[in-house]
């Protein structure tokens, strides 16, 4: 049993989580192989967390009932009964396999990416949502939600016997990113954020903007809500929407550099700025209709908030042919 000391919230904070069950290796019983979360989605991850939050199930490294050989703990753990949860651990490892339908009694930090990559692989840190964790090799927990994307989020944890809070709960703090590693204030760690692939979840469709369509360049932006660091494409459509008869289509790829982005969503690299077909430049009204794709789900396109926009460009100017025998 490892402990450590974090300041939270101008206090001393303890948590503890070991990175394996302490009890002997001849009385642990092996893992079952096959898993319990087919059906389940990242919101059902959090919903399962949250009913242990909701009667502060208290921290155990063992299953209810069970011999818990961390001293700092009682020697049986005794805890809220729940027989769907009871033959998992109740430690901070147990809380996620629980969430995520692991077979019990739940797998171990060392069994989760970046350590172990079977089922869990590591994401990068500002991609995380609703469902996923973030691991290191004394602790890991469930990340709930961004309150501000990027720089504060919420998280359920099992922080350990010897915690001023040993039990189930939530709590909000700011973090700072940098690829696949977040560090959280609340606790001073740092961990790698990951993913459990066998969850599933209902696709959240691009967001974005249009905001100009004028003859230097159509201009807006587009965001994946399940990839938001992931560059994105827009599908532009002239003289029609998409699939109607008469649109004249043409993809790019939103990936422009905007300061605006960096504030308003935390990832700066979404933005489009697209020219007008020269064969469109013939000093007749035009009309353009732009959505953001998303190419993880075939078919699923989003019509960006401004679009359709109409515009008129002259035709662009032809530079005169030499005459013969002129030298220019």
């Amino acid at each position: 049993m490892r402990s450590l000391f974090a300041l939270a919230a101008g206090s001393i904070a303890i948590a503890a989580c070991s990175s394996a069950p302490n009890a002997p290796e001849s009385t642990r019983e092996p893992e079952a192989t096959a898993t319990t979360s087919a059906a389940l989605t990242w919101d059902d991850a959090v919903s399962r967390a949250d009913q242990c939050v909701a009667v502060q199930l208290h921290y155990c490294q063992a299953p209810n009932g069970g011999r818990d050989y961390d001293t700092a703990c009682s020697t049986y753990c005794n805890r809220y009964s729940n027989p769907t949860w009871d033959p998992y651990r109740s430690d901070c490892s147990g809380l996620v396999s629980w969430a995520w339908g692991l077979p019990a009694p739940g797998r171990v930090t060392g069994e989760f990416a970046p350590f172990v990559t079977d089922i869990t692989h590591a994401i990068n840190a500002t991609d995380l949502r609703a469902g996923d964790a973030v691991n290191n090799s004394e602790h890991i927990m469930l990340f709930k939600a961004w309150v501000t994307p990027g720089s504060r989020a919420t998280f359920i944890e099992e922080p350990g016997c010897s915690s001023s809070t040993p039990y189930a709960h939530e709590f909000t703090s700011d973090v700072t990113t940098s690829w696949q590693s977040i560090h959280v204030a609340w606790n001073g760690m740092t961990f790698t954020a990951i993913r459990y692939a066998a969850l599933t979840q209902p696709n959240t469709p691009p967001r974005g903007a249009m905001d100009s369509a004028k003859c230097d360049a159509i201009v807006g932006w587009t965001q994946d809500q399940d990839a938001p660091s992931a560059p994105l494409n827009v599908e532009l459509d002239f003289d029609a929407a998409s699939g109607k008869s008469g649109a004249i289509p043409l993809t790019a790829t939103a990936n422009v550099h905007r300061t605006d982005l960096c504030t308003s969503i935390n990832s700066c690299n979404h933005g489009f700025s697209v020219a007008i077909p020269l064969g469109l430049q013939d000093g007749k009204a035009h009309s353009v209709y732009a959505y953001g794709v998303d190419d993880s789900v075939a078919g699923v396109k989003t019509l960006l908030p401004g679009a359709p926009k109409t515009f008129t460009c002259a035709p662009p100017a032809v530079p005169l042919a030499p005459s013969a025998g002129i030298k220019r």
